[in-house]
């Protein structure tokens, strides 16, 4: 249990692949959740995902997040009741410099969800710690995620973020 003591604390692993190089660029499938998987974002009514206005506001914070950043394409995204899912292309940088990291990117992402979230007056919002993401390596994982992240909304009663989900 030593290597999860950093300055006499306990520290949790990271989840990102080791050896990988988040900051080169790459091609990455992301899952964020609520904390305590709180159903904020909306409601999933006939299969169609219809957004509250704080998920109105974590889809505007996903598009503005690509316009600010042009080495970022968004791919497919949704936003569901307490997470979100989306794909994003990280482009390499030029030649002698360096991008945000995923990590860094995100949290920016749901910082700037959470600051304008809060200033509506939902003071008590806030993300889970952390966030999932999956390297997309080939055209299968992508068409694969892709489809997965469109039709999340027409699984949202079987979904393992869904509340009454047997866990």
């Amino acid at each position: 249990m030593g290597d999860l003591l950093y300055r006499k604390r306990y520290r949790i692993p990271s989840t990102r692949l080791s050896g990988w190089d988040y900051g080169l660029g790459g091609a990455y499938c992301i899952t964020i959740c609520t904390l305590n998987r709180i159903c904020c974002f909306g409601e999933v009514l006939e299969g169609r995902m219809v957004p509250s206005g704080l998920g109105q506001i974590v889809a505007e914070e996903w598009e503005e997040m690509a316009r600010r950043r042009p080495y970022v394409d968004l791919d497919a995204w949704v936003v569901m009741p307490n997470h979100f899912h989306g794909i994003l292309f990280v482009h390499p940088p030029p030649f002698g410099s360096r991008l945000r990291t995923l990590g860094t990117m995100i949290g920016q992402f749901k910082g700037a969800c959470s600051r304008r979230i809060w200033a509506g007056g939902s003071h008590d919002f806030d993300w889970q710690e952390r966030f999932f993401d999956q390297i997309i390596r080939d055209e299968a994982t992508l068409l694969r995620f892709r489809k997965y992240i469109l039709e999340n909304p027409l699984r949202w009663e079987k979904d393992k973020h869904h509340p009454k989900a047997d866990r």
